[in-house]
Order: C-alpha cells, then structure tokens, then sequence
C-alpha cells in the first residue's frame, strides 16, 4: 500500500514549492556558483535569490529546484542580515505556514537526516483539486538569539528548509526502506553553505 500517494497530480512540482512566501519575487540566476547546489546528474536546476528589507529586518532568500525523473527538490536558504533573526518553528508549523497547502491529512515525523529535521505528508492543496505527498526538510543555523533579545525568539540568524517530493508517493516510510533512503539520499546530495 502506497502512503501519501499523491491523487490526480503528476507530482508535487508545479506546486512549485517555495518554501514561505515570495516565490514570484524572486531573480532567476545561474546555478553555476551558486550559495545552494545538488551535486548528481539531474534533468533540470533552477536557481534564484533576492535581498528584501522590511520594517521586520533584511535578509537573502536563495533557491533552488531540482527536477529529476524520480522526484522533486527545492530547497530555500534564509540568510538573515544585521538583526534578523527566524524564530525556531517545528517542521509541522513551517508547512502549516505554506499558503500553497490547504490540509494536511498524513504527517510522519522521520529520523533526523544530514543534520535536518524531517517529516513526510500529504496534504492538499490550496489552489488546485488532488493531493501531494512530500517530505519536508528544515535545519535552522548560525547565531541564536534568545526571547529577551528577540521578540518572536528564540531565533536563529539562517534558515534551510524544501521539500522533497517523489514521483508517485512514498512506497513506505519504513526507516531503511527504498523510498527512505532515496529521500536520505537526495537530501545527503544538497549543497549549502557551511554552517
């Protein structure tokens, strides 16, 4: 039996998932030294960044996509400038966050990977009739701040969070399974900057 099988989507990808909110703003450059990078043979990367500043600080937004015969990526990198700071949220809030997902109806928190916390689910979404099934994958880095320096801390100055989306569902969530260690694998071959 499959679980989170996605229903009359192909896949998860035109979901474009972006990971938060300004996925139109952002500037589309070339993936040849860029801040985030998948190393293996894929059909096609897409990479873009922007800077944004706001009355709640500044920061540098860089994705990138992957789509792979097997799958879909796209990982987004927050890089927080001066006094930015991403308050710590569970991988479930992130995805509740997503304006592109209107319910989640499966949720599996997964063994930690490469120093992400990983779920899987399936959800709905928002703007379009079926279901998709994916895992997400969030890591938050670099200096932390505490409730007292920081409003909507504790916090984080940068934030490393996709999602993963295989082509048909997962198999099985099973640690040590086929789908398991596909996932593993394609989060092992992401590129990003040292923390």
């Amino acid at each position: 039996m499959q679980w989170g099988k996605p229903v009359g989507l192909a896949i998860a990808l035109a979901f474009a998932i972006a990971a938060t909110a300004g996925a139109d703003s952002l500037t589309a450059v070339s993936c040849d030294g860029f801040v985030l990078g998948y190393s293996g043979q894929v059909d096609k990367k897409k990479c873009s960044t922007e800077d944004r500043e706001s009355n709640h600080g500044s920061d540098t937004v860089s994705r990138i996509e992957i789509h792979d015969p097997q799958f879909y990526l796209v990982a987004t990198y927050f890089k927080g400038k001066l006094r930015t700071y991403y308050p710590y949220r569970s991988s479930r809030e992130l995805v509740n966050a997503d304006s592109r997902i209107s319910q989640i109806m499966e949720w599996r928190n997964l063994p930690n990977s490469r120093g992400f916390d990983v779920a899987a689910f399936s959800a709905e979404l928002a703007n379009q009739k079926g279901t998709i099934a994916c895992a997400i994958f969030d890591r938050f880095s670099g200096t932390t701040t505490s409730h007292a320096e920081y409003d909507g801390g504790p916090g984080s100055k940068n934030l490393l969070t996709g999602y993963y989306c295989p082509r048909g569902g997962f198999s099985s969530t099973a640690p040590g399974s086929a789908a398991m260690t596909a996932l593993e694998d394609s989060i092992g071959r992401l590129q990003s900057p040292p923390e």
